[in-house]
């Protein structure tokens, strides 16, 4: 396959992964970091499955020991990190936004990175960009814009709170949609949501995400260029690895009493971060929504990795995977009605010139 269709493959899972991340922080209320944990532990689980069935466990052990335990594990744990904060300040990003707001909008304005990775790839890495490639990069933002934020994106950035009655939260609960052939069932703790939101919460934390991201895209791709005999599955498995490791540690670490009491874990993010993560490892719905999100973030990663070898510059695959923040505002219409504007379909129209120009 080449650079192009790894990439729009990585797009699709990547918008199912997502949409299922909005689920779980936004309409289960789940802590984002809990989250993360679970989804990338069950990744872990489906790609040593996929690695079993198809033989190749000798040789991606022997990747994983010669080639990124002596050469390339500064890269992979570089990664893993700025990918995993940069996950965790989306999730947030989500938890925080209004019941009305469609969650692409956090997503689109999280793939600022896009810009990031696209001039860091081309200042050090030598990212050449013809004019059209640099042409459809800009487009593809520009769609990103369209579709997630509006016309107007200073709306989005307004410092105004508004407060969601209860009513209108109660039948959005009932809706059809919520049934377990979505995304789950909803329990009175899942329906326990703030009324009041301030915009510049989740804002703030979606721009986090996409200087996070931004650099961590850019550290994975420099892995994929100078990692030669580096396999996209090894390296694929231990980013997912040590995100999974961290957030382990972290809550063994808040078992103990005297540092939960010490420090504010919700200044940090990981209030009720312990007990979210021993919820979704008990529930059912849960776990089955854990194996799809954990498969499309795996398999979507190693998409990228793929992608990243052989592309002259990262940004192009940047501006092509961001995209999924379109998709994303469909089916987060389709499954939890939320808001819609015409804007994402011109958003949609746009991104399919972008990508076309870049590829040209």
């Amino acid at each position: 396959m080449s650079w192009l269709h790894w990439s729009i493959v990585t797009t699709f899972l990547w918008t199912i992964q997502n949409s299922s991340m909005y689920y779980f922080t936004n309409i289960a209320s789940m802590n984002a970091m809990a989250v993360n944990t679970f989804s990338r532990g069950i990744g872990i689980v489906c790609m040593i499955c996929y690695i079993l069935i198809s033989g190749l466990s000798s040789q991606i052990r022997k990747n994983i020991v010669i080639n990124i335990f002596f050469t390339d594990i500064f890269f992979i744990i570089v990664s893993s990190i700025l990918m995993l904060l940069g996950n965790i300040f989306l999730y947030m990003s989500y938890s925080k936004m209004p019941h009305y707001q469609n969650a692409s909008v956090a997503t689109g304005i999280s793939n600022i990175c896009i810009i990031i990775s696209t001039l860091l790839s081309y200042f050090f890495l030598n990212g050449t960009l013809s004019f059209s490639s640099g042409f459809g990069v800009i487009m593809c933002f520009i769609a990103l814009s369209i579709a997630t934020t509006g016309w107007d994106i200073t709306k989005v950035f307004s410092r105004t709170d508004r407060k969601v009655k209860n009513k209108g939260d109660d039948k959005r609960h009932d809706d059809k949609r919520h049934d377990d052939k979505k995304w789950g069932e909803h329990d009175d703790h899942e329906a326990a949501h703030h009324t009041k939101y301030e915009n510049s919460t989740w804002t703030t934390y979606a721009l986090y995400s996409a200087v996070f991201y931004g650099f961590g895209m850019f550290s994975t791709l420099a892995l994929a260029k100078y990692g030669i005999k580096l396999n996209s599955l090894s390296s694929s498995i231990m980013i997912i690895f040590i995100e999974f490791v961290i957030g382990i540690l972290i809550y063994l670490l808040f078992t103990n009493k005297h540092i939960v009491k010490t420090y504010s874990l919700k200044k940090y993010g990981l209030h009720n971060y312990s007990h979210d993560l021993e919820r979704l490892v008990s529930n059912k719905k849960f776990i089955l929504n854990g194996i799809l999100n954990g498969i499309c973030e795996a398999f979507g990663l190693f998409g990228l990795i793929n992608s990243y070898k052989s592309v002259s510059n990262g940004g192009m695959v940047d501006a092509i995977t961001g995209g999924y923040a379109i998709i994303q505002a469909l089916l987060l219409y389709a499954i939890y009605n939320t808001s819609l504007n015409m804007s994402t379909i011109v958003g949609l129209v746009t991104q399919c010139i972008g990508v076309y120009f870049i590829q040209k």
